[in-house]
């Protein structure tokens, strides 16, 4: 059996001289992760992201800030790296591939209590990521000022729950009213178009219909 390919995570970095790619001075650099990841191993993908975050930065100041033929070293060159390095701020990281909304909630490791909120993820590892990050910048941690603090933050985040979630109810049931005020101001009846406004007016959902539906 083939081995599953590795992840690419993409980081979010932000320097006063980065082009507005990906928000204000921001642009995106991917690095293959160096393992697989899995719900419950989400501690894994963090210090993953903790060793490959230096490199993504790296990356990011061969490509757009440090020109190697402007200096006559390597040594030159790689220090001029390392001084860019410590002005960059990494924003966000999240896995490239196809994504899917995802209810999840957790517990606030400062004594906030509980949270529940939607992320978009790959997978159900990066979901709990995900919302250890979002509950991380909730309990007041940012990235941009202090990376490995934010990490360990993270870490401490219970998650006790995750489930794709690509349509909530209410959004079924607006989509629901919508068909229907549609299909009555184009003058068409019937009893299950009677039933559906029933069950929705059952639900305290207000209808507006440019005319009086069908008896």
């Amino acid at each position: 059996m083939a081995n599953a390919p590795l992840p690419v995570l993409t980081f979010l970095i932000e320097h006063p001289r980065f082009p507005d790619l990906k928000g204000p001075n921001t642009i995106e650099m991917q690095v293959d992760a160096n393992k697989t990841y899995d719900a419950y191993s989400v501690s894994d993908m963090i210090e993953d992201v903790r060793e490959c975050a230096g490199f993504a930065r790296r990356r990011a100041a061969g490509t757009y800030l440090v020109d190697y033929d402007s200096f006559g070293s390597e040594s030159a060159y790689l220090n001029r790296v390392d001084e860019v390095v410590e002005e960059m701020k990494v924003t966000g990281v999240y896995i490239a591939g196809p994504s899917k909304r995802y209810a999840v909630s957790g517990i606030y490791s400062d004594g906030g209590g509980d949270w529940y909120d939607w992320v978009e993820a790959t997978s159900d590892a990066e979901a709990v990521f995900q919302a250890k990050w979002s509950m991380a910048e909730n309990q007041g941690s940012d990235p941009a000022e202090d990376f490995e603090y934010f990490l360990d933050a993270m870490d401490g985040i219970e998650i006790t729950s995750y489930a794709p979630e690509p349509v909530t109810k209410d959004e079924y049931k607006d989509a629901i009213r919508k068909l229907v005020e549609e299909a009555v101001a184009a003058g068409h009846g019937g009893p299950a178009l009677d039933e559906a406004i029933e069950k929705l007016k059952a639900d305290g959902i207000e209808l507006e219909f440019a005319q009086t539906p069908s008896p």
